[in-house]
């Protein structure tokens, strides 16, 4: 054990029991009373000793050999085996054993969220990359992983409208596409329930309804060349089924002003010699007949036009 004199009292305490107090050695007493003179004191300022040969744990006393220091504080060898192998205590062990288990509990329960989200973002690539069904599975999955989260089911119904448009199936795209509510522009919605619904129009040769949506899209599309172009082939279809010139007149006139606006769109397409097919014949086809019957590019011209 080591011993240091108080610089004011001059009394020899053991290390362990003095304190250092402003850079100032005192023993207990003249602490305490140097503390009490000085209120303004800080905690900083205030640091009870350490006596090196003292073990902190047992007090086992090294005489004038210091022990080895663990965490800082001196620990004889014993103590110091001891705490370096101290075993867990039981409670702790089955603390940690209780909250293991609530661990892989959570992440069983939760496993169908992860696996939805990987699926989700899957399908953005799928969809993204234009491998329209490989998404649709993506999604569809997703949605069967979290029913309750209708985002997934969503977009499985987009992915799917998107299907049935491309296999010319116009009536069901429209059913998916109208479940789909409201999506971020960049998914084109808008359009493609046009699309969708002038197609079911087409298909169920309600012309009228046809001309009123083609209408409707090219007031709000007034510089497209293929918006104006689909009232021109809205109008070739009054025409051919009622045979009313003024439908005639007004798809040229139609036509005409689409090509103005796109001539090489509608020239790539072949939709502008669709429609003057139509006007010709009074015949109304759908594109795969058209092209089984016209596979290479055709001139139509109207007698009188």
């Amino acid at each position: 054990m080591l011993h240091v004199d108080c610089v004011k009292c001059g009394t020899r305490t053991p290390r362990g029991e003095s304190f250092e107090i402003a850079g100032r050695t005192l023993c207990f007493a003249c602490a305490n009373q140097f503390a009490q003179e000085n209120p303004t004191l800080e905690s900083e300022q205030i640091h009870r000793m350490t006596d090196p040969t003292i073990c902190v744990n047992c007090g086992a006393d090294g005489g004038e050999k210091e022990h080895s220091h663990l965490a800082k504080l001196p620990t004889c060898d014993k103590c110091e085996v001891f705490f370096r192998n101290r075993p867990f205590p039981t409670w702790l062990k089955g603390a940690m054993a209780v909250v293991a288990l609530a661990v892989v509990v959570a992440f069983a329960r939760n496993w169908r969220f992860f696996q939805a989200i990987h699926e989700n973002k899957s399908g953005f690539v799928e969809l993204a990359q234009g491998r329209d069904e490989e998404a649709l599975a993506l999604f569809e999955s997703a949605s069967r992983h979290v029913p309750e989260e209708h985002d997934f089911s969503i977009l499985a119904s987009y992915c799917r409208g998107l299907h049935f448009l491309k296999e010319d199936n116009c009536a069901e795209a429209l059913l998916q596409f109208n479940v789909c509510g409201e999506l971020p522009p960049n998914f084109g919605l808008e359009e493609l329930r046009f699309h969708a619904g002038a197609g079911t129009a087409f298909d169920a040769k309600d012309y009228s309804r046809f001309l009123s949506l083609a209408e409707g899209w090219e007031a709000n599309h007034p510089d497209s060349a293929m918006a104006v172009a689909q009232t021109a082939s809205a109008l070739a279809c009054k025409y051919s089924a009622t045979g009313d010139k003024s439908f005639l007149t007004k798809s040229l006139e139609k036509l005409k002003k689409a090509g103005e606006l796109d001539r090489k769109e509608l020239e790539e397409n072949r939709f502008a010699e669709r429609i003057l097919f139509r006007l010709k014949s009074r015949e109304v086809i759908t594109l795969k007949e058209y092209e089984r019957r016209f596979p290479e590019k055709q001139n139509w011209e109207l007698e009188g036009k």
